[in-house]
């Protein structure tokens, strides 16, 4: 189990990050702990570089999956990166388990435009990621976020039947199946609505870890490729 103490110097060294600079003259003033025992802790981590007296962060979301492997909560974590980086956590967690990944991809079809979050890509899988960070999640608007991904997968669906848009991402497949998939920060009580997947962040290694038996659960469009 990781200390609070630990929890504490990592959490407030991301906060203040987003902020500008980090010393760990600040950490230490503003957790008590002193700066040989900051020090030591945190230069355990590969994505933190310590110049003297100041803290860089190599990359911010790869520090929150390198703590995660470490034993620390994902949620916690992720909760001080930002919008942007659950984009970039769901990424990393989905290249993990073998899969092409595209963030803030976007696709155009009869005059529609959209945007996809995380687009995620494993023969014959297709996974399009809608990435909530919000800290309370309700039942009705998760509802309204799938109705709304559904849409989007129908659209990405039917652009890619007319125009191979993903040639050379998708070279050699026979078929495809898109599934429309809703990542959350935190756990929500809704986990399956009309057909879609609910995916707390905490919970994604597990969802693809076993998605071949979520499957039946789960609406998709199928698509033919030539």
């Amino acid at each position: 189990m990781i200390s609070y103490k630990k929890y504490y110097i990592l959490s407030t060294v991301l906060l203040l990050s987003s902020k500008g600079k980090v010393t760990l003259k600040e950490i230490s003033n503003i957790t008590g702990m002193s700066p040989g025992y900051i020090y030591d802790f945190l230069r355990s981590f590969q994505n933190i570089i310590i110049d003297r007296d100041s803290i860089y962060i190599v990359d911010k979301s790869s520090l929150v999956i390198e703590a995660w492997l470490k034993g620390f909560n994902l949620t916690d974590i992720a909760l001080k990166t930002g919008w942007r980086d659950l984009e970039k956590l769901c990424s990393i967690i989905f290249k993990k388990f073998g899969y092409k990944t595209y963030r803030n991809y976007r696709f155009k079809y009869r005059g529609n435009n959209r945007e996809l979050d995380v687009l995620g890509l494993k023969e014959p899988n297709i996974l399009l990621c809608d990435c909530k960070l919000w800290r309370r999640a309700r039942v009705s608007q998760l509802k309204i976020a799938i109705v709304k991904q559904k849409e989007r997968s129908i659209l990405f669906a039917e652009a890619l039947k007319s125009s191979n848009f993903l040639v050379g991402l998708i070279e050699g497949w026979k078929y495809a199946e898109i599934y429309p998939v809703i990542v959350t920060v935190l756990k929500t009580s809704l986990k399956f609505y009309d057909g879609v997947a609910v995916v707390p962040l905490i919970e994604l290694r597990g969802f693809l870890l076993e998605f071949e038996k979520y499957k039946d659960m789960l609406e998709y469009e199928f698509v033919e490729l030539k």
